[in-house]
């Protein structure tokens, strides 16, 4: 990583602890699914941070033991299983998050788009 996007990151996480209470505020505001991916053993952003992002009404969290920021590099065909029934889950339970609150472009189901 570069030296302006070292400083750029750590701008981030600077603002990201800095909001307190209102940045905890603003993660119970959020309606999008979110699925939340963390090593046991992150030091770059700590774990705890995880457990916070579960504020977040819709959010599903996975901790992989053992590993660290790069969790899913670590455990990809587990991360690619859970992915996918996270995405499939959201899919079917679509009607929890209403339209204005949806992301632009969601997630197909499967063997929508597909070149069939």
């Amino acid at each position: 990583m570069s030296a302006q996007g070292m400083a750029a990151q750590g701008a981030a996480i600077g603002k990201y602890i800095a909001y307190g209470e209102s940045g905890r505020q603003y993660l119970k505001s959020v309606r999008q699914p979110t699925l939340i991916v963390q090593g046991s053993n992150d030091i770059i952003i700590p774990t705890l941070n995880s457990y916070t992002m579960q504020l977040m009404p819709h959010a599903e969290l996975i901790i992989y033991p053992d590993a660290n920021h790069g969790s899913f590099y670590q455990y990809p065909e587990l991360f690619v299983e859970q992915a996918n029934q996270f995405l499939t889950w959201t899919i079917q339970k679509a009607s929890i998050v209403p339209v204005a609150d949806r992301l632009l472009f969601p997630a197909l189901a499967p063997g929508k788009g597909d070149n069939e």
